[in-house]
């Protein structure tokens, strides 16, 4: 048998809507408003940072001051790195407190291909017929080698275009 709902009424003051939930200062409404300030910190390090290097970094938290970006590699690593100061000018600019910007390195997680048997391979990139003829002719011109087993592989694995 279903349940009996009942309908009552209800005062204003008891009855929030999520709106309201997110919106208080304790709980979720805090939650909210660091989500936002973070999404505020992504626009503003979005334009103060190089095409090349939005891709490959993210800002990623803000805590007393001191923002965090993550790098996907140690090459933009050490470009944020260099780009300290001039990234730090572009918060406070936007009146952002910012005492120090910290760059991590942080690899970002990649697919793998099939279910999951504890020596999953990346998912197989193509390669063009060019690519492959080249890659054979510079194979066959080498010995016996770990670099001619690496690219004896690399052909094996390869899916074609």
């Amino acid at each position: 048998m279903p349940p009996n709902f009942t309908t009552h009424n209800s005062t204003r003051s008891s009855v929030h809507s999520l709106k309201d939930l997110l919106q208080e200062d304790g709980g979720a409404g805090k939650l909210l408003a660091h989500a936002q300030f973070l999404t505020r910190l992504t626009e503003i390090y979005a334009v103060a940072v190089p095409d090349y290097l939005s891709p490959t970094s993210r800002v990623v938290n803000y805590r007393a001051g001191i923002i965090t970006i993550h790098a996907d590699n140690g090459a933009t690593a050490a470009k944020l790195r260099q780009m300290v100061p001039r990234l730090m000018e572009a918060f406070v600019s936007e009146g952002i407190k910012c005492n120090d910007l910290r760059i991590k390195t942080q690899a970002p997680a990649f697919k793998m291909s099939g279910e999951s048997t504890g020596s999953d391979i990346p998912i197989a990139r193509a390669l063009s017929e060019k690519a492959r003829t080249e890659i054979a002719a510079c194979l066959h011109s080498l010995p016996d080698s770990p670099l001619r087993s690496t690219l004896q592989r690399l052909l094996d694995r390869a899916r074609q275009e």
